[in-house]
């Protein structure tokens, strides 16, 4: 987009990008202007480490707003130091931006229905801010902040309406909340904000957008596991243990106590947002590690409000016996989740990088020795020491992680040691020797060679491309090689292997060898 100065039409090369609408696009387009840098990574990833930090933020308003400092800032750190939040605020994606837009929305809601419950006046600023963030999300990722904001809306009004009408509820409900959304006429700023796009690109592609975003994106993640990232229900449950990792070492008392007192208004509003969406995701038959993140604010603060006041009123003894038993096997299985994320940083460099890693040795020791020390308070019921016991582990076996542990896995790297092979044969000037890759498509690999690379699907269209240019160069997937060689002695090609490298194509989640061929009767320009 900043190449071609066309910021209604996204491209990836040659060929439309319509799985995703243009708000992200746009943020990293401003990142390239305001840096003046496009062929480092780091520009593209300000986006994501400005919306996961504005998320952070956001959470620690809404903390404080439903349950004041102390809870608030627990919460926040616990959200900032969520292994799946660091994950996402290092990568080039929509989701910590998304995220910054669906928790100003739901901050919004929040001083509204807290508001209205204590007998508050509400400035309409709120509703507009709402509405606003509604629309931004909605560039961003299409109806995924909507359909999350919908459904907290529709599960408050139903359970203030029986917290209402049952005798032995003590809670103040005031149904009358949702007027302060100003439904009337605030959504026509969630239009005002998204439509003006819509059009364009409507124009511009001539409908292509919606098909390509409607029926070939989202509909077939409803209906099947689409490219094969399927998973049963329960999937995300499971998988919070790591991904909410440090915060979820008090995931099952947490969830538990909130729906005891889901009576209080903060709590139910927590809950309105959690419990509703994540049944949703459950069972939406695509699965990705990250499509839950939007819900872990909310996961975050009814963490940090168990933490904080752990339970107090007296529980029948059998539901005693399964609180403790559940809850301590939370304990150990966290605990068992830190010891591996220790070891998996120690030997990572030693089977995918050039060996072994002191200084992420010496952090993985600290780390479990803190994670240890807090498994041991919480076992004692100091669960507010357990807490910040656990974020610090997070912090200590993060940090390298990222800082150094990440970027010497060589193995994973399959993009960059491609480009720097090509860049070996092809000379300094992008233009001297064409390239193609056959078979791997990464978008990886056409970032590091700058766009100067032809992505090819089929055997014979490789052995065209040598045909055409003599002195080209052909980065050929393992997987159609053989294809491949079968076409080159078909149409009398000749050709020289001048390189291979074997690594792990982490999006594909599988192994892959990388050769790099030239025609061994080339003629050289």
């Amino acid at each position: 987009m900043v190449a071609s100065g066309d910021y209604v039409r996204p491209r990836f090369q040659d060929q439309d990008q319509f799985q995703k609408p243009i708000g992200a696009f746009w943020a990293q387009s401003i990142a390239l202007l305001a840096t003046g840098e496009t062929r480092e990574i780091w520009p593209y990833r300000l986006p994501s480490v400005l919306g996961a930090t504005a998320a952070v933020f956001l959470t620690a308003w809404i903390g404080g707003e439903l349950f004041g400092g102390a809870i608030a800032i627990l919460g926040a750190v616990l959200l900032a130091s969520s292994a799946l939040l660091v994950a996402l605020a290092h990568a080039a994606t929509t989701d910590a931006i998304l995220l910054a837009a669906l928790v100003g929305a739901q901050a919004c809601l929040a001083k509204i229905y807290v508001g209205a419950a204590r007998g508050e006046a509400v400035s309409r600023w709120y509703a507009c801010g709402f509405w606003i963030a509604q629309g931004v999300a909605i560039l961003i990722k299409g109806p995924v902040a909507p359909l999350i904001s919908g459904l907290t809306v529709a599960a408050l009004a139903l359970s203030d309406r029986w917290q209402k009408s049952s005798p032995e509820s003590q809670a103040v409900v005031n149904v009358r909340w949702a007027r302060e959304l100003r439904i009337s006429w605030a959504p026509l700023l969630t239009v005002a904000v998204a439509a003006p796009w819509f059009i364009a690109i409507g124009f511009a592609a001539g409908g292509e957008f919606f098909r390509e975003f409607a029926v070939r994106d989202m509909l077939p993640k409803l209906r099947g596991s689409f490219e094969s990232h399927g998973a049963p229900p329960g999937y995300y449950l499971a998988l919070a243990l790591f991904t909410f990792w440090p915060g979820s070492i008090f995931l099952v008392g947490a969830v538990r106590d909130s729906l005891r007192r889901a009576s209080e208004p903060a709590i139910r509003f927590c809950l309105a947002w959690l419990i509703p969406a994540w049944l949703v995701i459950e069972l939406i038959p695509t699965k990705l590690p990250h499509y839950v993140l939007p819900l872990y604010p909310a996961l975050a603060l009814i963490v940090a409000r168990f933490a904080t006041y752990p339970i107090s009123s007296p529980i029948p003894a059998t539901s005693r016996l399964i609180a403790t038993v559940l809850a301590r096997t939370n304990l150990v299985l966290w605990a068992i989740v830190s010891m591996v994320g220790g070891a998996v940083i120690v030997a990572a460099p030693i089977v995918l990088g050039s060996g072994w890693i002191l200084i992420s040795t010496i952090a993985a020791i600290i780390a479990a020795a803190v994670a240890i020390g807090a498994s041991v308070f919480a076992w004692r019921g100091r669960l507010t020491t357990s807490a910040w016991a656990a974020v610090a582990a997070s912090i200590i076996l993060m940090t390298p992680t990222f800082a150094i542990v990440i970027p010497s896995l060589d193995a994973l790297w399959l993009s960059r040691d491609a480009s720097v092979a090509i860049s070996a044969h092809r000379g300094e000037r992008l233009d001297q020797r064409p390239v193609a890759a056959l078979g791997y498509s990464e978008p990886s690999l056409v970032f590091t060679e700058g766009g100067a690379i032809r992505l090819i699907a089929e055997p014979g269209q490789a052995v065209g491309f040598l045909t055409d240019h003599p002195d080209g160069l052909l980065l050929v997937s393992s997987r159609r090689l053989e294809a491949f060689e079968q076409a080159a002695r078909a149409a009398a090609i000749r050709v020289n292997f001048i390189w291979l490298v074997d690594g792990i194509n982490y999006s594909k989640g599988r192994r892959e060898r990388l050769i790099l061929f030239e025609r061994s009767d080339r003629a050289l320009r």
